[in-house]
Protein backbone atom coordinates (compact mmCIF):
# COMPACT_ATOMS: atom_id res chain seq x y z
CA UNK A 1 0.00 0.00 0.00
CA UNK A 2 1.43 3.59 -0.76
CA UNK A 3 2.11 5.69 2.26
CA UNK A 4 0.40 9.30 2.21
CA UNK A 5 3.17 11.88 2.72
CA UNK A 6 2.69 15.13 4.15
CA UNK A 7 4.30 17.92 1.81
CA UNK A 8 6.11 20.85 3.74
CA UNK A 9 3.94 23.78 2.05
CA UNK A 10 1.65 26.49 3.90
CA UNK A 11 -1.86 28.55 3.07
CA UNK A 12 0.15 31.12 2.14
CA UNK A 13 -1.68 33.06 -0.86
CA UNK A 14 -4.91 30.79 -0.19
CA UNK A 15 -6.97 34.06 0.25
CA UNK A 16 -5.89 35.35 -3.17
CA UNK A 17 -7.46 32.27 -4.67
CA UNK A 18 -10.40 32.14 -2.65
CA UNK A 19 -11.50 35.95 -3.39
CA UNK A 20 -10.49 35.77 -6.56
CA UNK A 21 -12.67 32.98 -7.56
CA UNK A 22 -15.43 34.36 -5.59
CA UNK A 23 -14.68 37.82 -6.77
CA UNK A 24 -14.45 36.40 -10.80
CA UNK A 25 -17.89 34.51 -10.37
CA UNK A 26 -19.83 37.31 -9.07
CA UNK A 27 -21.87 39.18 -11.91
CA UNK A 28 -20.46 42.60 -12.24
CA UNK A 29 -24.02 44.63 -11.94
CA UNK A 30 -26.08 43.91 -8.99
CA UNK A 31 -28.83 46.54 -8.76
CA UNK A 32 -31.84 44.79 -6.98
CA UNK A 33 -30.24 42.33 -5.98
CA UNK A 34 -29.37 40.23 -2.69
CA UNK A 35 -26.17 38.93 -1.33
CA UNK A 36 -25.34 36.52 2.09
CA UNK A 37 -21.95 37.20 2.79
CA UNK A 38 -21.22 33.72 5.03
CA UNK A 39 -18.13 34.47 7.79
CA UNK A 40 -16.62 37.81 7.03
CA UNK A 41 -13.30 38.50 8.06
CA UNK A 42 -12.04 41.89 9.29
CA UNK A 43 -12.01 43.97 6.08
CA UNK A 44 -14.86 42.39 4.45
CA UNK A 45 -13.49 41.85 1.62
CA UNK A 46 -16.05 40.08 -0.22
CA UNK A 47 -18.96 42.04 0.92
CA UNK A 48 -17.41 45.34 0.06
CA UNK A 49 -16.80 43.64 -3.59
CA UNK A 50 -20.85 42.62 -3.32
CA UNK A 51 -21.62 46.32 -2.06
CA UNK A 52 -19.46 48.21 -5.01
CA UNK A 53 -21.41 46.00 -7.65
CA UNK A 54 -24.79 47.50 -6.50
CA UNK A 55 -25.91 44.57 -4.04
CA UNK A 56 -27.48 44.62 -1.02
CA UNK A 57 -25.33 42.80 1.43
CA UNK A 58 -25.83 40.96 4.47
CA UNK A 59 -22.95 39.33 6.62
CA UNK A 60 -23.35 36.78 8.77
CA UNK A 61 -20.77 35.80 11.37
CA UNK A 62 -19.30 35.17 14.70
CA UNK A 63 -16.55 38.01 15.36
CA UNK A 64 -16.83 41.14 17.04
CA UNK A 65 -15.96 43.38 13.39
CA UNK A 66 -17.39 46.68 12.81
CA UNK A 67 -18.93 46.09 8.90
CA UNK A 68 -18.40 48.76 6.63
CA UNK A 69 -21.06 51.55 5.49
CA UNK A 70 -23.83 49.92 3.87
CA UNK A 71 -23.32 46.23 5.06
CA UNK A 72 -25.36 44.89 7.15
CA UNK A 73 -23.60 42.58 9.52
CA UNK A 74 -25.38 39.92 11.78
CA UNK A 75 -23.29 38.84 14.26
CA UNK A 76 -25.21 35.50 15.31
CA UNK A 77 -24.65 31.74 14.87
CA UNK A 78 -25.52 30.73 11.23
CA UNK A 79 -27.78 27.75 12.82
CA UNK A 80 -29.56 30.19 14.89
CA UNK A 81 -30.06 33.12 11.94
CA UNK A 82 -33.56 33.13 10.01
CA UNK A 83 -34.42 35.38 6.71
CA UNK A 84 -37.55 36.27 5.52
CA UNK A 85 -36.62 36.65 1.85
CA UNK A 86 -33.83 34.51 -0.38
CA UNK A 87 -30.79 35.77 -1.34
CA UNK A 88 -29.60 35.51 -4.88
CA UNK A 89 -26.26 35.09 -4.17
CA UNK A 90 -24.07 32.99 -1.37
CA UNK A 91 -20.72 33.85 -1.04
CA UNK A 92 -19.09 31.26 1.43
CA UNK A 93 -15.70 31.38 1.30
CA UNK A 94 -13.42 29.23 3.71
CA UNK A 95 -15.93 29.26 6.48
CA UNK A 96 -18.22 26.15 6.23
CA UNK A 97 -15.69 23.93 7.61
CA UNK A 98 -15.60 25.59 11.08
CA UNK A 99 -18.89 25.27 11.84
CA UNK A 100 -19.21 23.04 14.62
CA UNK A 101 -15.61 22.84 16.00
CA UNK A 102 -15.66 25.86 18.58
CA UNK A 103 -12.85 28.02 17.24
CA UNK A 104 -15.08 31.05 17.26
CA UNK A 105 -17.39 30.52 20.39
CA UNK A 106 -19.80 28.32 18.29
CA UNK A 107 -21.21 25.03 19.65
CA UNK A 108 -19.68 21.75 19.17
CA UNK A 109 -21.36 19.29 17.03
CA UNK A 110 -19.86 16.14 14.40
CA UNK A 111 -21.99 17.09 12.10
CA UNK A 112 -22.93 21.19 12.15
CA UNK A 113 -21.23 22.05 8.98
CA UNK A 114 -23.29 20.29 6.95
CA UNK A 115 -26.47 21.52 8.91
CA UNK A 116 -25.31 25.15 7.97
CA UNK A 117 -24.75 23.77 4.64
CA UNK A 118 -28.63 22.21 4.51
CA UNK A 119 -29.74 26.27 5.84
CA UNK A 120 -27.79 28.10 3.27
CA UNK A 121 -29.84 26.35 0.41
CA UNK A 122 -32.98 26.64 2.16
CA UNK A 123 -31.79 30.78 1.32
CA UNK A 124 -30.90 30.42 -2.14
CA UNK A 125 -33.94 31.48 -4.55
CA UNK A 126 -35.12 27.81 -6.14
CA UNK A 127 -36.07 29.02 -9.18
CA UNK A 128 -32.64 28.44 -10.81
CA UNK A 129 -31.23 31.99 -10.02
CA UNK A 130 -30.08 31.21 -6.55
CA UNK A 131 -26.13 30.43 -6.58
CA UNK A 132 -23.55 30.08 -4.09
CA UNK A 133 -19.80 30.04 -4.28
CA UNK A 134 -18.00 27.92 -1.73
CA UNK A 135 -14.43 27.28 -1.22
CA UNK A 136 -13.14 24.38 1.67
CA UNK A 137 -10.06 22.96 2.49
CA UNK A 138 -9.68 19.91 0.08
CA UNK A 139 -7.40 16.84 0.43
CA UNK A 140 -7.41 13.22 2.89
CA UNK A 141 -10.91 13.44 5.15
CA UNK A 142 -9.42 15.15 8.05
CA UNK A 143 -10.57 17.40 11.28
CA UNK A 144 -7.57 19.36 12.35
CA UNK A 145 -8.31 20.19 16.23
CA UNK A 146 -10.82 22.79 16.64
CA UNK A 147 -9.33 24.70 13.69
CA UNK A 148 -11.11 23.20 10.58
CA UNK A 149 -12.30 20.44 8.56
CA UNK A 150 -10.23 19.02 5.32
CA UNK A 151 -12.71 17.55 3.11
CA UNK A 152 -12.09 14.31 0.94
CA UNK A 153 -13.70 11.30 -0.67
CA UNK A 154 -16.15 10.86 1.98
CA UNK A 155 -17.30 14.49 3.19
CA UNK A 156 -17.00 16.16 0.19
CA UNK A 157 -20.54 14.31 -1.36
CA UNK A 158 -21.94 14.73 2.55
CA UNK A 159 -21.08 18.55 2.08
CA UNK A 160 -22.44 18.94 -1.40
CA UNK A 161 -25.38 16.74 -0.85
CA UNK A 162 -28.66 18.62 -2.57
CA UNK A 163 -26.93 20.76 -4.51
CA UNK A 164 -25.83 20.98 -8.48
CA UNK A 165 -22.62 22.06 -9.03
CA UNK A 166 -22.07 23.73 -11.77
CA UNK A 167 -18.21 25.40 -11.66
CA UNK A 168 -15.50 23.59 -9.73
CA UNK A 169 -12.04 24.01 -9.55
CA UNK A 170 -8.76 22.53 -7.58
CA UNK A 171 -5.78 23.82 -6.50
CA UNK A 172 -2.26 22.78 -4.59
CA UNK A 173 0.54 24.52 -3.33
CA UNK A 174 3.78 24.33 -5.38
CA UNK A 175 6.50 21.79 -4.31
CA UNK A 176 8.38 24.93 -3.36
CA UNK A 177 5.48 26.81 -1.60
CA UNK A 178 5.92 29.79 -4.04
CA UNK A 179 2.28 29.58 -4.96
CA UNK A 180 -1.00 27.61 -5.93
CA UNK A 181 -1.51 25.88 -9.01
CA UNK A 182 -4.83 24.26 -11.21
CA UNK A 183 -4.74 20.45 -10.63
CA UNK A 184 -7.11 17.70 -10.83
CA UNK A 185 -10.10 17.09 -8.68
CA UNK A 186 -8.28 13.05 -7.74
CA UNK A 187 -5.27 15.07 -6.94
CA UNK A 188 -6.84 17.71 -4.40
CA UNK A 189 -8.24 14.54 -2.88
CA UNK A 190 -4.72 13.13 -1.99
CA UNK A 191 -3.30 15.96 -0.59
CA UNK A 192 -2.27 15.00 2.85
CA UNK A 193 -3.10 17.84 5.12
CA UNK A 194 -0.73 19.58 7.53
CA UNK A 195 -1.62 18.71 11.36
CA UNK A 196 0.63 20.75 13.54
CA UNK A 197 0.05 24.62 13.90
CA UNK A 198 3.37 25.80 15.23
CA UNK A 199 5.07 28.06 14.71
CA UNK A 200 2.17 29.74 12.33
CA UNK A 201 -1.13 28.80 11.41
CA UNK A 202 0.00 29.04 8.01
CA UNK A 203 1.75 25.74 8.39
CA UNK A 204 -2.33 24.09 8.63
CA UNK A 205 -1.77 23.06 5.21
CA UNK A 206 -4.54 21.39 2.29
CA UNK A 207 -5.68 21.71 -1.04
CA UNK A 208 -8.48 23.70 -1.87
CA UNK A 209 -11.69 23.18 -3.53
CA UNK A 210 -13.95 26.08 -5.58
CA UNK A 211 -17.67 25.16 -6.53
CA UNK A 212 -20.42 27.66 -7.84
CA UNK A 213 -23.26 25.76 -6.49
CA UNK A 214 -27.09 25.82 -7.22
CA UNK A 215 -30.26 24.50 -5.10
Amino acid sequence: MRRLRQRHVTLAGDRGIEWGFVIDNLPAIGTGRRVLDFGPMDGFVLSVNARDKGYAVVAVGLEDIAPPERVQYIRQDILTVEFDEPFDYILNASTTEHVGLGRYGDPVGEDLDLAAMRKLREWMRLDGDGVQFLTVPMGVDAVVGHYHRVYGKHRLPRLLEGYAVLREQYYVKADDDSHWVSCSKERALSEVPGQVAKPSMLNLSYALGCFVLCA
